[in-house]
């Protein structure tokens, strides 16, 4: 009799251990997929922004017109020379879709960011909750955005900043992670003009 105690004692003590088990590992699995989720949405940040940042630090170089065609809170326009073999500058345009344009995400609030080259087709460079460009003054102070439909305060401008909010196209535990970027970019064409 005392064997068959000591036996069901140990298969239960042997359950519970293997229940202990399993669920540490479930939670182990739980949190790799979250890191790899969130790495991934770093990831995109990451390769979107230094695209941005590519392209304004080019501002200006060999243009010989105004540099800045759109000044909007979500869109921005502006003359850049990034491809040497083309003889004038690009115009490079950043602009916000909307949340329509984006399928294949259970995140409600993803919207596409595009970059547009000349007259191309845009091309989706990143996947966002937000994207706002501030534009700045010689002493970095943001310049009210009805000012800049006007060209004279267009040509005042000397910086920007960015700023993108990418959430995870993933939810978990009932929020969607999310990166933010922001950076002031001063292009040196910018500077010379001052």
């Amino acid at each position: 009799m005392q064997y068959l105690l000591d036996i069901a004692g140990s298969v239960i003590t042997g359950s519970i251990v293997l229940l202990m088990l399993i669920g540490v590992n479930s939670r182990i699995n739980q949190h790799s997929a979250d890191i790899l989720i969130t790495s991934n949405t770093t990831t995109n940040t990451i390769a979107a922004g230094n695209i941005i940042e590519f392209d304004f630090y080019k501002l200006g170089y060999l243009a010989d017109t105004s540099l800045f065609i759109i000044t909007e809170e979500s869109k921005c326009k502006f003359r850049a020379e990034i491809d040497i073999d083309l003889p004038n500058p690009e115009e490079i345009t950043y602009f916000i879709g909307s949340t329509e344009e984006i399928s294949g995400t259970p995140n409600p609030n993803d919207k596409p960011l595009y970059r547009q080259i000349n007259e191309q087709d845009p091309e989706l460079i990143a996947v966002v909750t937000e994207f706002k460009v501030t534009y700045l003054d010689s002493v970095q102070k943001p310049i009210d955005y009805y000012l800049l439909t006007v060209q004279q305060h267009r040509d005042r401008i000397r910086a920007a900043k960015f700023y993108m909010k990418v959430e995870s196209a993933e939810l978990i535990e009932d929020y969607y992670p999310f990166i933010e970027w922001a950076k002031i970019i001063v292009p040196k064409n910018l500077k010379a003009q001052g």
